[in-house]
């Protein structure tokens, strides 16, 4: 997942100033710029439209310093400029996951192959798998391609680009473990019945 921009107090206070000076009409102007912003990224197929907003606010506020209030600057203009670089910056996130996937499902596809005819369960798995966005479906398949001490290095790799420890990877992979797991119970319940 991409670096959120955080913002500082100070700046925050500095956009609700630009939108009104009254407090109660700065947050319903806010509330509207969110909206907006949200309904331009769900609009453009964006899964994560909420935090693209947010990050198109905070990278705003944090501009904000630069420029002086005047009757030609329109402030929906700049917002809709930082969203249309965020949108760009999430799509190639997306392609580039969504390329990592491909590549990583033919692996596995590699390796069940000659099982799949023979085991049932494996197309339960893949139809488990499948219900899974992308990324998380990335994540697990990736977290189990290897094995041996290239396991643990994949690992490593893998909680550094999340950022985050060893230990909330783990619990990460073990709660979408426990989903596929309860999923395969169910498809191979059904598939004996």
């Amino acid at each position: 997942m991409r670096k959120k921009t955080q913002i500082s107090q100070e700046d925050f206070d500095n956009l609700l100033g630009w939108f009104s000076t009254d407090p109660d009409e700065a947050g319903k102007k806010y509330e509207e710029v969110r909206t907006g912003l949200i309904k331009y990224f769900y609009f453009r197929g964006c899964p994560e439209s909420e935090s693209l907003a947010d990050e198109t606010i905070n990278r705003v506020a944090g501009k904000l310093v630069n420029f002086t209030k005047d009757g030609n600057f329109k402030l929906m203009t700049y917002f809709y400029s930082f969203a249309s670089k965020i949108f760009l910056e999430d799509y190639s996130e997306r392609k580039r996951i969504a390329a990592k996937i491909e590549i990583i499902e033919k692996q596995y596809q590699k390796k069940v192959y000659l099982e799949k005819k023979s085991n049932p369960a494996i197309n339960c798995l893949e139809k488990c798998l499948a219900k899974h966005p992308d990324d998380e479906r990335l994540l697990l398949l990736k977290y189990y391609s290897l094995e041996g001490r290239e396991k643990m290095e994949l690992r490593k790799k893998m909680a550094k680009e999340q950022e985050i420890n060893m230990g909330l990877l783990h619990t990460k992979i073990s709660r979408l473990k426990k989903i596929v797991r309860e999923c395969l119970k169910n498809c191979l319940n059904d598939k004996r019945t």
